[in-house]
């Protein structure tokens, strides 16, 4: 009450009330603080840099835009869907009992786009909340969260963190502003439970996540968004109605895909060989780019000798032939 003690937590989630030295009082404690006691006296010497969380976290309003995503316009359409439609009209959600979705998986081959999605949703709510309220200030938070950063060989480390994450994001959104949490490569961290071979720490970090998304302090204004390359491995609990139940593929791009993405950087504003642009383009730079932007895909997606890269045998005898646009990115 004086403001003069806390209580501290220990790496054995052991409690104890400490006294504040003067190295600590120039600015409030908060929760989560890493801080330096004298264990004898009990007294907090000095307040701590975080290095895991704080580190990790939060980013205001990533400078990513769907402008910036070529080949995805489907899943851009069911995102906006589940993510911004609940937060521009809650008014109308609240009156039909409409519930928000809590989460979003977004799964698929490596390197197709799922993190700069993440960052463009949060980049477009700041925007939409900011026409909606008429707030030119309203902004929104990103917290990117990689999987195999959180793991952590101390007993009970990784659940502390996770309720870290969870608790910046609660301080933020308190503020009225929605906010982002991604996690990457989610398998790594919330496998299927029992699924462990030397140690099964599944059993209570994925718990951790289910009661921070279901728990008693609702998760208001806050989305979670997961990224896996590897949906069949996490844990078939997070993925259910109620958690992150919206599910949407990220594929690899298709021939349209492949050229909507090239078109967004491959521009007539390059310094392209003016040889180029007279040969291909007729002195149109906008010809000649779209010209060697259809000749470029046109080679990559050739199902040809030239192309060919693997011959895939599986265990049951079968054989596939696998060419350069079965990798693409």
């Amino acid at each position: 009450k004086d403001g003069r003690r806390a209580m501290i937590v220990g790496r054995a989630d052991d409690h104890r009330v400490v006294e504040l030295g003067e190295g600590v009082l120039d600015g409030p404690l908060r929760s989560g603080d890493s801080v330096l006691i004298e264990p004898r006296a009990g007294i907090v010497l000095e307040r701590l840099p975080r290095p895991d969380v704080e580190e990790l976290v939060l980013e205001e309003v990533p400078d990513v835009s769907y402008d910036d995503v070529g080949g995805l316009d489907d899943q851009i359409e069911q995102i906006t869907d589940a993510v911004e439609l609940p937060f521009v009209h809650q008014a109308l959600f609240s009156e039909y009992e409409l519930p928000a979705p809590k989460g979003i998986l977004l799964y698929g081959p490596p390197g197709c786009g799922k993190t700069l999605i993440a960052k463009a949703v949060a980049n477009s709510l700041a925007k939409k909340v900011a026409e909606v309220s008429g707030d030119r200030e309203a902004r929104s938070f990103f917290l990117n969260i990689k999987g195999p950063e959180l793991l952590n060989k101390y007993v009970g480390e990784t659940e502390r963190q996770i309720r870290m994450v969870f608790q910046r994001a609660r301080e933020k959104s308190e503020q009225g502003w929605p906010v982002i949490v991604f996690f990457d490569e989610m398998e790594s961290l919330f496998r299927t439970r029992g699924s462990g071979i030397s140690s099964d720490i599944e059993s209570t970090i994925v718990p951790q996540l289910l009661a921070e998304i279901d728990g008693v302090e609702t998760l208001k204004n806050v989305i979670v968004i997961g990224a896996s390359n590897r949906e069949d491995l996490i844990d078939p609990a997070i993925l259910r109605p109620g958690r992150l139940d919206v599910k949407i593929k990220i594929e690899r791009p298709s021939e349209e895909s492949a050229a909507s993405i090239f078109a967004r950087y491959l521009t007539s504003d390059l310094p392209i060989d003016p040889d180029m642009v007279e040969t291909i383009g007729g002195g149109d730079p906008d010809k000649a780019v779209q010209a060697m932007i259809e000749d470029t895909v046109r080679e990559m997606y050739r199902d040809d000798e030239a192309n060919r890269f693997l011959e895939v045998t599986y265990q049951n005898g079968d054989k596939e032939i696998m060419y350069f646009k079965d990798f693409s990115s």
